[in-house]
């Protein structure tokens, strides 16, 4: 028997028990693929981040992604609370300039801003691979029936699409905040649904919030890949944020960039934010990224076999 330090991280807000929480193991060296997964199933969080030394020139740490059933290629979520994380416990450290690094994933190399002081982390940015699109051929009705609202509620002014900024995510707009509390979701067609359109998530939003700071709100299901509800999710908040700017739904600011924010996990009792930043020179995305703050709200160790 041997002992591994783990970390849990709310991420995607500064409140203990809201936003995602995910399983932070930081020297994961040595792990096999069966640990990791035993170990995320142990735990219980969506998703556990291990850390592991690097294989690629240039990359601070490969970062490898488990659910409790399989592992995946990229986790917004998880890559927040994992670099955090390494600021608060002081193996990056930081002096009050934004600390960039690069984490190694299975999606490629994606750089990673720590926001922060000698006094801690204050904010977490994760970059994501340049979006790319495409138009499924799903029905309106279809899909009204598997979230069990009223066909009026899903937006035909608006397309119902993939965008991938790492994973592959649809997007499916509706008209207003009455429409989230509504759902009755059609568990086994939405998993139907996401092996038929290959797709890891399903996000369903509108653009408004529940404040004046907040533009977007949203839910988001995975129940392919063993995740019924995401509470707080930053692949698909990324890939939204391209969504959002390839139809000119918010603002570009005079410097390219749109910014806003997302709100998410309050029906189920994790509410967290998401912060997007999109670039785009004229028609060519040139960054996407999201971000937001967290906080470890335990720290252990787990047993395991050797």
């Amino acid at each position: 028997m041997s002992a591994i330090d783990i970390l849990l991280v709310d991420a995607f807000t500064d409140t203990p028990l809201a936003g995602n929480a995910a399983t932070v193991v930081l020297e994961a060296g040595g792990l096999s693929d069966d640990q990791c997964r035993r170990i995320s199933a142990e735990i219980g969080t969506s998703e556990a981040a291990f850390l592991f030394p690097p294989e690629s020139e240039g990359a601070d740490h490969r970062l490898r992604f488990f659910t409790p059933t399989q592992e995946i290629d990229l986790c917004g979520h998880a890559t927040v609370a994992a670099f955090w994380a390494l600021a608060e416990t002081g193996v990056v450290e930081l002096s009050g300039e934004p600390r960039r690094l690069v984490q190694q994933t299975n999606v490629g190399d994606l750089p990673v801003w720590i926001e922060g002081s000698a006094g801690g982390p204050e904010r977490v940015w994760m970059g994501q691979k340049l979006p790319r699109f495409e138009t499924p051929e799903v029905s309106v009705d279809k899909l009204a029936a598997l979230f069990g609202i009223g066909r009026k509620q899903v937006r035909e002014d608006l397309p119902v699409e993939i965008v991938s900024t790492g994973l592959r995510s649809l997007h499916v707009p509706v008209a207003g905040l009455a429409s989230f509390p509504e759902m009755r979701l059609l568990r086994r067609g939405l998993v139907e649904l996401s092996n038929s359109l290959d797709v890891q998530t399903i996000q369903v939003f509108a653009l408004e919030g529940s404040t004046p700071d907040v533009q977007v709100h949203c839910r988001v299901f995975a129940p392919a890949v063993g995740i019924d509800e995401d509470p707080v999710t930053g692949t698909a908040a990324g890939a939204l944020g391209a969504y959002v700017v390839r139809h000119g739904l918010l603002p570009q600011g005079k410097d390219g960039i749109t910014r806003f924010a997302i709100e998410q996990g309050a029906e189920i009792g994790r509410p967290g934010r998401i912060e997007v930043e999109v670039t785009r020179d004229e028609e060519e995305f040139v960054r996407v990224r999201v971000g937001g703050r967290a906080v470890v709200t335990l720290t252990g160790s787990l047993r395991i076999d050797t």
